[in-house]
């Protein structure tokens, strides 16, 4: 089958097989830009852990230089 797509004065024809591969080609960007936030989100996290864990050694260290 054949669809006939009209756009501001343009004429798309796409074959099913043409649908359904733009419409594998739109899943697989949306999965990797979810994939992507993951990878952001996860990197957010190790930063702040990691900051977290900076200033509770600066403190214990200052705490044994002070005395305490």
């Amino acid at each position: 089958m054949l669809t006939i797509e009209y756009h501001e004065g343009a004429v798309t024809y796409l074959s099913d097989e043409g649908m359904a591969a733009c419409a594998a080609d739109a899943t697989r960007h949306e999965e990797q830009q979810r994939l992507a936030q993951q990878d952001r989100d996860r990197a957010e996290i190790l930063m702040w852990t990691t900051a977290a864990a900076v200033v509770v050694i600066a403190v214990l260290v200052l705490k044994q230089l002070i005395g305490g």
